[in-house]
């Protein structure tokens, strides 16, 4: 399936969720949304080459044995790149050969009867493990990122999704030393129930507002395919 296709597929995400919860908050503007979704485009910009920089490492930790090819990074880049993925080569030999890697799930929801739908970057037998790219260069720095970034309703909703009960956060910094920051999180734990409650409030909002005839769909799901082979 293709970033298009999973975006455009109708289940809800985490991201969809985020664009929900943003709109409740005022964050963003419902002329914002309504315009992104009429024209099935992006509501925010993002630099294409940060999005590739993560994109890369991903694919060099999560899938080593496929060939990367990209002309978007610079010499120096690449060398940063390699010094992440040495970083990470503990985890590469020990976890990413050994379990499935870039996984897409799709499950109901229990509670809603929502179709919803993820993308992890690795799933074991007991746990779903997430990369996170960061300009943190203490562990301490890193963690307090989460509750600004919803990394704790993150890993709910893929808890939610998996019916797993751990989730491993694996935070390399983009500076030098990259240091490696490792946190796992249990279902249980007093953050992981708050993000779950935030992800079942939402699902609940999501259902409320896909019954009304004007009501929030994800804009992901109007979204138009802009890759080369798209592109009328």
């Amino acid at each position: 399936m293709t970033e298009h296709d999973y975006r455009t597929t109708r289940a809800y995400s985490v991201s969809d969720l985020n664009e929900l919860d943003r709109l409740m908050k005022g964050e963003l503007p419902w002329a914002t949304y309504w315009h992104a979704r009429y024209y099935g485009m992006p509501y925010h910009i993002t630099d294409p080459k940060i999005l590739r920089f993560g994109s890369t490492l991903h694919q060099m930790a999560l899938e080593p044995d496929k060939p990367v090819v990209d002309e978007w990074h610079n010499v120096d880049e690449w060398e940063r790149l390699y010094r992440m993925e040495k970083q990470l080569t503990p985890y590469i030999d020990q976890v990413f050969i050994k379990y499935p890697c870039e996984v897409e799930l799709s499950s109901t929801c229990p509670i809603t009867g929502l179709l919803i739908k993820g993308k992890v970057d690795c799933l074991t037998d007991e746990a779903v493990v997430d990369i996170k790219t960061t300009s943190c260069m203490k562990s301490e720095s890193f963690y307090a990122t989460f509750e600004k970034y919803g990394y704790w309703r993150q890993a709910a909703f893929y808890l939610h999704l998996t019916n797993l009960e751990r989730f491993m956060f694996l935070g390399i910094g983009k500076k030098q030393p990259h240091p490696v920051f490792e946190l796992v999180a249990n279902l249980n734990g007093i953050a992981i129930q708050s993000g779950m409650k935030q992800v079942q409030a939402l699902l609940k909002r999501a259902k409320l507002e896909a019954e009304k005839p004007d009501g929030w769909l994800p804009s992901s799901w109007f979204r138009k395919d802009l890759t080369p082979a798209g592109i009328e």
